[in-house]
């Protein structure tokens, strides 16, 4: 009995581990999957066209990354793709490497750094001026280093949602300002003013061109818990945006 109750925790313990990691999905390939070659990686990306594009015949693209205990799946399964698509964005989700179908970077690859390996990412989308980043958690150990190992790409604009490194993150005075939307859970542990307000500094925006969004009651992985209020934000977000191109 005991020896049987053993084996069922380490099962249990298995799957979580899986789980936490971001493990390979079983189900089947969510809606215009497809893959976007990273020097020569091979990144599982869900795709999603837009209805009308904003800016013509020119795509621009809201790039979705996730947090460690998530993959691409995440914004399709909580119904926010298909909205920002809508709106007239391509909607693009991408497993990170080592996360869901996108494999481990090799041993020796270049670019070395996440954040020079998110920019080639980028520019495989149409370049920074043409793109939005949305980061939650994990993935600003990709974003965060970006934006300080190229201070002179302009985002289109960037979402962070409670990123990991915020409290060593520096820009230079003379960055690039980034018109930014950071979004966070009101029960998120990590959330502090003090943080918040440092995110925001660093950006080097115009004032009013970066702001701070909570939504009550929401946990870290707010898109998660409150997908539809976090989708009405990022949306408004957008469409800001998209007003000031015009």
């Amino acid at each position: 009995m005991l020896r049987r109750l053993a084996a069922v925790l380490l099962a249990v313990g298995l799957v979580t581990a899986v789980a936490a990691c971001g493990g390979s999905d079983d189900r089947p390939p969510a809606k215009n999957t497809t893959t976007v070659e990273v020097d020569g990686l091979l990144v599982n990306a869900i795709m999603r066209p837009p209805a009308n594009p904003v800016a013509g015949d020119d795509l621009v693209t809201v790039l979705f990354l996730h947090g460690q205990s998530y993959t691409s799946r995440i914004w399709d399964d909580r119904k926010i793709l298909d909205p920002v698509a809508a709106a007239g964005w391509r909607a693009v989700s991408v497993d990170l490497p080592g996360y869901g179908d996108t494999p481990e970077r090799p041993d020796g690859a270049r670019p070395a750094s996440k954040g020079a390996w998110l920019r080639d990412l980028i520019d495989e989308l149409g370049g920074p001026g043409r793109v939005v980043v949305v980061s939650p958690s994990m993935s600003g150990t990709y974003s965060l280093t970006y934006l300080e190992e190229y201070p002179e790409d302009q985002l289109l604009g960037f979402v962070p949602v409670a990123p990991v490194g915020i409290d060593d993150f520096e820009r230079p005075e003379d960055a690039a300002g980034i018109s930014t939307m950071a979004i966070w859970g009101s029960e998120d542990p990590s959330y502090t003013e003090d943080r918040a307000d440092h995110l925001i500094t660093q950006m080097r925006a115009p004032e009013g061109s970066a702001q701070t969004q909570l939504i009550e009651g929401a946990s870290h992985a707010c898109y998660d818990d409150e997908p539809i209020e976090f989708t009405s934000i990022l949306l408004s977000f957008l469409r800001s945006l998209d007003q000031r191109g015009s």
